[in-house]
């Protein structure tokens, strides 16, 4: 059996291996900072680039290693709201998490797209990039769960991430 093939065909295998990266990397990274992790809150500015223009607001609370360690780390969670501007207006809530390893992220979100006239998808978004404390550029794969009507939502897309701190690190 070909390593694509599982890739492309079996999502749940998909969503364990990215489970399995980013709490390899928390849990390598902790014992690296002896939990001097720093940790502050953010508002969250994205833009995707899909077929669609899309940006996105939301609150993140996000976690990084102090400039000193050897080995770099971040991570963080948060909900936003992804706003599409089709020829009808699509928003999505959504809940996300990410972890960031010497510059490489893995990360995940869900989101609940709606235009708002009973028309709506649910959907699991792998994420694979680069960033540091703050930031982050990902390529994301949206895995479809449930979809009544949306059927034009991209399943791939590039994001920028940017949280503007609100909180001094703690």
């Amino acid at each position: 059996m070909d390593f694509f093939y599982i890739w492309e065909n079996q999502p749940v295998k998909r969503i364990l291996f990215f489970v399995a990266l980013s709490v390899f990397g928390f849990s390598y990274a902790q014992s690296e900072t002896k939990s001097d992790l720093l940790q502050q809150d953010g508002i969250l500015i994205g833009v995707h680039i899909s077929d669609f223009p899309t940006v996105e607001i939301g609150y993140s609370k996000y976690f990084y290693s102090p400039e000193n360690t050897k080995m770099p780390f971040a991570g963080g969670y948060g909900i936003s709201v992804e706003n599409y501007f089709l020829k009808d207006y699509i928003m999505a809530p959504k809940l996300f998490v990410w972890t960031n390893v010497i510059g490489l992220n893995f990360g995940g979100s869900i989101p609940w797209y709606s235009n708002l006239e009973g028309n709506n998808s649910l959907k699991v978004r792998l994420e694979i990039g680069v960033g540091a404390k703050n930031w982050r550029i990902n390529l994301g794969y949206n895995i479809p769960i449930y979809n009544h009507g949306l059927h034009h939502i991209a399943q791939t897309m590039l994001s920028l991430n940017y949280s503007i701190p609100v909180t001094k690190p703690k």
